[in-house]
């Protein structure tokens, strides 16, 4: 054990392959996407540093080891980024990990929700293990059956109205006095209105990290500017767009809020379109998506 600025850390060699390299790269990659790729990286949402600073670190030394086509030196971000083609080769584990979560979690929580409905909690607490998986199983059973019969067709909200968060504005106009009372189904945070934005862009695979960096920038630069009063609340990208989730005061135009982050993002080479989906009513579904994507195909 050494000691380095009081900090204690391990002199280790580890002899690997050219081949054993790189599928430490993929592992590394797919370990960080997992535990980060879902983090704004702001407003007590950050990344885990460790993880990145590791990643880093390994990456660094794939041009000495030859393998430059996975990974690249950004100089403007400087740091050591994930080309497209180790993105793209490692997309399908990622896609395999997300659908088999899915239906794991959704049968998991409809099963629990059920059982709660109808033992109360105090109940459940009383009850053995035995007794508890024995009473839980008919609802296991029951959405293991629906689930593998139907996916998601039959799955939805019956019966429920959307209530609109309001908003109280004061009129200032020549006929002040009143007081105009403004909505959004989506609901509002900190007296502004949260939107939902599909930002696009051509091809069927993913932009690669340094493009989706353009972007989370461009937006943080949007929200940051005095200009407005926008807050980002979160970004995730998918294969061919990125979805958007901000808080915009009721004052400024959203639309003049989206063609400034794409404006900011594309810089002098341009790769998204100028052209997105935007809504205050909703989350759009993945189905909202492919819908607004197919149009592009169809033109």
């Amino acid at each position: 054990m050494n000691v380095l600025y009081g900090v204690e850390y391990v002199v280790m060699k580890i002899n690997l392959t050219k081949k054993q390299f790189e599928t430490l790269l993929k592992l590394v990659y797919l370990g960080d996407w997992l535990a980060n790729a879902n983090r704004v990286g702001q407003n007590g949402d950050e990344r885990i540093k460790e993880f990145d600073e590791l990643e880093e670190y390994l990456f660094s030394f794939a041009k000495e080891a030859g393998l430059e086509r996975f990974i690249e030196f950004d100089k403007e971000f400087h740091g050591f980024f994930p080309t497209l083609e180790l993105e793209n080769a490692m997309w399908r584990y990622i896609e395999e990990h997300d659908e088999e979560t899915f239906w794991d979690e959704l049968f998991e929580r409809l099963s629990e929700r059920d059982f709660f409905r109808k033992y109360p909690e105090a109940e459940v607490a009383r009850m053995e293990m035995k007794e508890r998986f024995e009473r839980e199983e008919p609802f296991r059973e029951r959405w293991d059956k629906e689930l593998r019969d139907y996916g998601i067709e039959r799955v939805g909200v019956k019966d429920i109205d959307i209530p609109t968060e309001c908003l109280k504005i004061e009129n200032t106009g020549a006929d002040s006095g009143d007081e105009v009372i403004v909505g959004s189904p989506a609901g509002s945070k900190n007296g502004k209105f949260r939107h939902f934005a599909v930002l696009s862009w051509g091809g069927a695979t993913k932009i690669g990290v340094e493009k989706e960096r353009r972007i989370q920038k461009a937006v943080r630069a949007i929200a940051d500017a005095s200009k407005y009063t926008v807050e980002l609340e979160e970004l995730e990208f998918g294969k061919n767009y990125a979805l958007l989730s901000v808080l915009i005061s009721p004052d400024v135009a959203s639309g003049e809020v989206l063609d400034d982050i794409i404006i900011a993002a594309n810089g002098a080479e341009p790769f998204l379109r100028f052209h997105y989906l935007i809504t205050n009513a909703r989350r759009p579904t993945v189905a909202d998506i492919k819908e607004y994507l197919q149009s592009f195909s169809e033109k």
